[in-house]
């Protein structure tokens, strides 16, 4: 028989009802959470403003993945979805072309990080130990392939002028309008390292 709806009834009612909150009743059609507790990753230093197309990625990294997560963060294209590998110290120095595509396979990524610069020159067992490169005079190059006689040395040795060199130098600089602290950027040694490696050690050191 139904029973009557007198105010008793109607409260052992409601407290037999179970109650189910709107969030459960209604779950919305969300895309995954994003991986904010990967151990393997380390976020630090990140300029997420310069990074307005990426996002972390949605998956963690799986056991065995590759050293490079060490030294870069990993990233996901928000559109296509792909994941990249940005060099922490080219990402943190502003240095452009640290940013790889990694969905496929990690080689390019390892090869920037093995170059032989500073902020790189690491590998899956650490740190590389680079062997230092020794300065060769035109005189050692020629001693290594060739016998010369002591006069022919000394002819090659008196062959460069400090005073002749400066002065050229001195002509380019001014002829060209540069500023004479061009005579120690890192482009200019090189080339007159190429030139003549005795005159490298002639270039003025300016303050």
């Amino acid at each position: 028989m139904p029973q009557d709806l007198t105010e008793a009834n109607l409260n052992a009612i409601a407290t037999l009802t179970p109650t189910i909150a709107l969030s459960e009743a209604v779950a919305p059609d969300a895309s995954p959470p994003l991986d904010d507790s990967d151990p393997e990753i380390n976020y630090d230093g990140i300029n997420w403003e310069r990074l307005g197309r990426y996002q972390k990625p949605f998956k963690a990294l799986e056991r065995g993945q590759s050293f490079i997560y060490k030294y870069g963060y990993r990233l996901q294209h928000r559109s296509s979805k792909r994941l990249f590998w940005e060099c922490k110290y080219c990402h943190q120095h502003g240095i452009p072309g640290g940013r790889f595509d990694v969905t496929a396979a990690t080689s390019s990524a390892s090869q920037h990080l093995a170059e032989e610069k500073k902020g790189h020159g690491y590998n899956k067992q650490g740190e590389i130990k680079f062997e230092k490169k020794r300065k060769v005079t035109i005189l050692k190059v020629f001693n290594k392939k060739h016998k010369i006689s002591q006069g022919l040395a000394n002819n090659l040795i008196s062959g460069f002028n400090k005073n002749t060199f400066q002065q050229a130098v001195i002509k380019w600089i001014t002829k060209n309008n540069y500023p004479l602290q061009e005579v120690k950027t890192p482009s200019f040694c090189t080339i007159i390292a190429a030139a003549n490696p005795d005159a490298k050690r002639w270039i003025w050191k300016t303050h």
